[in-house]
């Protein structure tokens, strides 16, 4: 995950290089692998990643964020963190500066069946109380869920809305959560001195592969 982050930082710094003029784009990412019943994420910024079971948010990702710093030292209470005039201020992120970024890596947890894991931007998730998004994944269809949710953030938010990106997956079977059986690559994707063009080519035969047994 470390690794995916280090390539998608390296391809934001060179994108911004390849404007004219050039500029120095920067945004937030988070990344969850579900391999062999466990689960483990990543994350840099203010996006986050929820593992929700029987609606409850047993595990949350802390957010890189000014505002999260002066809640975690205990300078500011809940009420403050959540009305903070820089809420959405950043302290780590891809992108922007040439240096690596530092992601922070979860430990590794087993999954049971049930289990809802939800990825989201702060669009998402900063008008919207926690419990309740659980109550609502845990009550309906995923995809159904995610939409209504997703359209109450933006209504809350209006007109001041940020970016609204979310993606969930629910563990319906343990067995499908085992590895891949390897697969024969393209001699010209596996010889590929291009190492983000490779794992772009990785993520998107994983998609097609898996693509069906995921919720939006």
């Amino acid at each position: 995950l470390s690794e995916l982050l280090q390539l998608a930082h390296d391809a934001i710094i060179i994108a911004g290089q390849q404007q004219t003029p050039p500029i120095e784009p920067g945004t937030t990412a988070v990344l969850c692998l579900i391999q062999d019943g466990r689960a483990c994420w990543a994350h840099v910024g203010d996006s986050r990643f929820y593992l929700y079971r029987k609606g409850v948010p047993l595990y949350r990702s802390t957010d890189h964020s000014y505002v999260e710093k002066l809640y975690q030292t205990g300078q500011i209470g809940m009420h403050e963190r959540n009305d903070h005039p820089m809420r959405n201020v950043v302290t780590n992120c891809l992108g922007i500066v040439k240096h690596p970024p530092k992601p922070a890596l979860s430990q590794v947890i087993q999954v049971q069946v049930g289990d809802i894991m939800l990825l989201c931007t702060d669009g998402f998730w900063e008008p919207l109380d926690d419990s309740q998004v659980g109550t609502l994944l845990q009550d309906g269809r995923l995809d159904d869920a995610i939409n209504k949710l997703a359209e109450r953030a933006e209504q809350i938010s209006y007109p001041n809305s940020d970016n609204i990106s979310v993606v969930a997956i629910q563990v319906l079977n343990l067995q499908l959560t085992g590895r891949p059986k390897p697969q024969v690559v393209e001699t010209a994707v596996k010889h590929s001195d291009n190492s983000i063009d490779t794992a772009i080519g990785e993520i998107n035969r994983a998609l097609d592969e898996y693509g069906h047994e995921m919720k939006k």
